[in-house]
């Protein structure tokens, strides 16, 4: 079995390259206009290069050392993760934020014969748009312009079929289109008279999403924190201002996201400082006023004691006041929903608790986690819930922690409280005045207390501002990787196109020979019968009846002496006679034309050789031979109209003799059957060498088995493209039935260009097929 996959696996490569053989100026052709193609195409297609610029994100703070010092580092902190990064590198609003940054209001193209260049650089022209007066249908519509002269120029648009515009205008003076304020001016020293241009007007909005879509953002490795940027584009200058552009704005929004936090502190310390200066000053208004009135001029020293206990438990309470505005700040926050960045640093105001600075910075990280995401839209991240669960929870978690720290807080002020209480019960054994002036004094050193450290706290906020550096640097501007276009890239191109050029004309010929009910070749003949293959006839390229006779040099006529030479080695055993029926499955695959030449070949070689025509069912061939159509026959002889010598014919040709067919009778099965046909074919051996029986199609009528009882060997006609392969299959089950004995196939017609004929022997050359004939045969 595995001997017998192989060898089919065999016949299959055998059957490949016999058809690359037979279509191989199919497939030349077919490489030849494939690498044409390609080479206008890479001569035309527009060259596309690869600009790069690479980023260097900083993940931990990045802060100037005094400001670390005096500040605290959590203020800075960026919590920003390198895909983070990415993600807002390529959002929309930060794309759109830098294509309005370098306000590229309008494209210019050069029309060519056979595609349009973009410029960028020495424009032949410059438009302005007036941004006051300007309609947006305008945009994206190209406008066309043919330089006349050196002061006018023919304006050209189409909006719609019915809104047309042709008109020669002036260069340097305002007009309006549609709606839209634009100025033309002509550039200097530039030679573009009568040349023909165009130009957009671009919509920033879409613009930005074309950058976002083209726009590629990458980590330069696993390892490191650098972002490459990368585009891909047929103008390089351009998209290398862009990027220069677009790192630029990154930079610039860096040092914004980092100064917001401490702008926010800034601003709600300076509403505390208000809010203090203002009690402050009427507090201080008081005290004088109570030293004027009373001659209050200086305390005793028991007073001052006492009042230095008290200022040291005022000053504690003050940081503790300090706490509780803060907490009560972030419970509104919390209550009202607002925006992160809206939220003081803990560190900014002195409250140190790690829990609160913990819980505020990653609330902080999630919900810049959470914009990141929103930049793609809702609809296309699904991990916006998750982060938003997250957030939740961190908030319940700030909640119940708040509580407890206002909890906390309030025990420490009531403890505060209980011993600025203890002095006070020290002091009412002062005088009255000394007792009212320590407690105007301590409310006003309290409030000094807080708008001291509010202060304080003001300027370290300050510091950290103006030392507050960008984390993210800009490590290597935009470039252009390489001279050298990426596309289109020409060597890739011309394999492809090879590739391409052999794969078409294959998968044509599969495609054929995969649908294709007849037999192409002996693989298929062994395919679906276990026949073996006796003999190939090449094609019969000149028509004639009797090629072995008429052509002896032509490769049909070699191919019947190559079939003569394997029936004698078949028929060795036979001593004296040696018949050879000769059938096939329906008429047109050659059997008349098979036995007439395979007797010719054997009477050539010097044996005695009778023609037997016993298809009794049409009209007689023997005209080819020579012969009178209207001679009597073998028909003539099994009704007893005539003796056997009188229907034996002699043929042009020496040592063969021909018996016709006769007349065609109304029951050819019955007259064969009759005992005068046994007679006669006893005697007929008896004195010929070779005797080749032409019979009817087998798969028709049953002529051919009931001849089958005379014959030392079967042939079975298969012609090539003609025979349908069920008829190979009805072939099999008859053999299985054992309908069919001594049973060959001789394979006829075979065109032995395409690599299915031989045997090793030499053959006389058949001339190629043309072009023409080769995608016909596919076809």
């Amino acid at each position: 079995m595995d001997s017998r996959l192989q060898q089919e696996e065999e016949f299959d490569l055998q059957n490949m390259l016999g058809k690359i053989k037979e279509y191989r100026g199919l497939f030349l052709s077919s490489v030849i206009v494939c690498l044409v193609i390609t080479f206008f195409y890479n001569r035309y297609a527009t060259p596309i290069y690869n600009v790069k610029a690479s980023i260097l994100i900083d993940e931990e703070e990045n802060m100037s050392e005094t400001a670390e010092l005096i500040y605290g580092a959590d203020l800075l902190s960026s919590n920003k993760s390198l895909f983070n990064e990415i993600a807002i590198l390529k959002s929309y609003p930060f794309i759109y934020r830098t294509v309005k940054s370098l306000n590229k209001r309008v494209t210019y193209f050069r029309e060519g014969r056979i595609g349009n260049g973009e410029l960028y650089n020495n424009l032949p022209f410059e438009v302005f748009v007036d941004s006051l007066q300007h309609n947006t249908q305008n945009e994206g519509i190209p406008l066309f312009v043919t330089i006349l002269n050196e002061k006018k120029f023919l304006l050209e648009a189409s909006w719609n079929d019915k809104m047309q515009l042709e008109k020669e205008l002036s260069f340097d003076e305002p007009f309006l289109i549609n709606g839209t304020l634009l100025t033309i001016n002509l550039k200097q020293d530039v030679e573009s008279l009568g040349e023909k241009f165009f130009f957009r007007i671009n919509n920033f909005e879409q613009l930005a999403r074309t950058y976002k879509s083209k726009l590629s953002i990458y980590p330069y490795s696993k390892e490191s924190s650098v972002i490459d940027i990368s585009l891909e584009t047929s103008v390089p200058q351009k998209e290398i201002d862009f990027l220069n552009e677009l790192t630029y704005q990154y930079t610039i929004v860096s040092l914004e996201d980092k100064n917001q936090s401490t702008s926010q502190s800034l601003s709600f310390i300076n509403e505390q400082l208000e809010k203090t200066f203002d009690t402050l000053q009427v507090i201080e208004n008081a005290l004088e006023d109570f030293k004027s009135r009373n001659g209050f001029s200086q305390a005793s020293g028991m007073l001052e004691r006492s009042f230095d206990k008290i200022s040291t438990l005022e000053s504690e309470k003050a940081a503790l006041l300090i706490n509780k505005q803060y907490y009560q700040a972030i419970q509104q926050y919390l209550e009202e929903n607002r925006a992160i960045d809206e939220l003081v640093a803990p560190s900014s105001l002195g409250v140190q608790d790690v829990l609160l600075n913990n819980l505020i910075n990653q609330l902080a990280t999630l919900q810049i986690e959470k914009n990141t995401y929103l930049i793609e839209g809702p609809a296309k991240n699904p991990y916006i819930k998750e982060v938003e669960g997250k957030i939740n929870n961190i908030k319940a978690t700030l909640r119940e922690s708040l509580q407890n720290m206002i909890e906390n807080n309030h025990i420490s002020l009531s403890q505060i409280n209980h011993r600025i209480a203890t002095v006070e019960n020290e002091i009412s054994a002062l005088p009255e005045a000394e007792r009212k002036y320590i407690n105007i004094k301590r409310l006003y050193d309290l409030n000094e207390n807080i708008y001291n450290l509010l202060l304080q706290k003001k300027v370290e906020a300050g510091i950290t501002q103006a030392s507050a550096t960008v984390d993210n640097k800009v490590i290597e501007p935009a470039y252009l990787v390489n001279t050298q276009p990426i596309q289109p890239r020409k060597s890739r191109n011309y394999i492809i196109s090879i590739f391409i050029g052999m794969l078409l004309p294959a998968a044509c010929i599969f495609l054929k020979e995969k649908f294709s009910t007849t037999v192409k070749n002996k693989t298929d003949i062994e395919k679906y019968t276990d026949l073996s293959v006796i003999g190939s006839i090449s094609q019969n390229e000149k028509n004639l009846p009797l090629v072995v006779h008429q052509s002896p040099k032509s490769p049909t006529a070699e191919s019947f002496r190559v079939l003569r030479s394997n029936l004698k080695y078949a028929a060795r055993n036979q001593e004296v006679n040696k018949t050879f029926l000769i059938t096939s499955m329906i008429s047109g695959e050659g059997k008349t034309f098979c036995s007439i030449n395979l007797a010719i070949a054997l009477a050539l070689s010097g044996k005695k050789t009778l023609l037997l025509d016993s298809d009794m069912r049409k009209d007689q061939p023997v005209s080819d031979l020579g012969l009178d159509k209207n001679c009597k026959g073998l028909s003539n002889y099994l009704v007893g109209d005539t003796s056997l010598d009188e229907i034996i014919q002699k043929s042009p040709v020496n040592n063969l003799e021909v018996i016709a067919s006769g007349p065609i009778p109304p029951n050819p099965a019955e007259l064969l059957m009759e005992d005068s046909m046994e007679v006669m074919m006893d005697v007929l051996k008896s004195s010929y060498e070779f005797i080749v029986i032409d019979t009817s199609p087998i798969g028709l009528v049953t002529d051919a088995q009931i001849m089958m009882s005379y014959s030392h060997a079967n042939l079975f006609i298969i012609r090539q493209k003609f025979t349908q392969k069920e008829s190979l299959k009805l072939l099999a089950d008859m053999k299985e039935q054992n309908a069919i004995s001594n049973a060959s196939v001789v394979f006829n017609d075979v065109n032995t260009t395409l690599g299915y004929y031989g045997y090793g022997y030499y053959i006389y050359p058949q001339k190629k097929p043309s072009l023409l004939k080769s995608i016909k045969a596919i076809f």
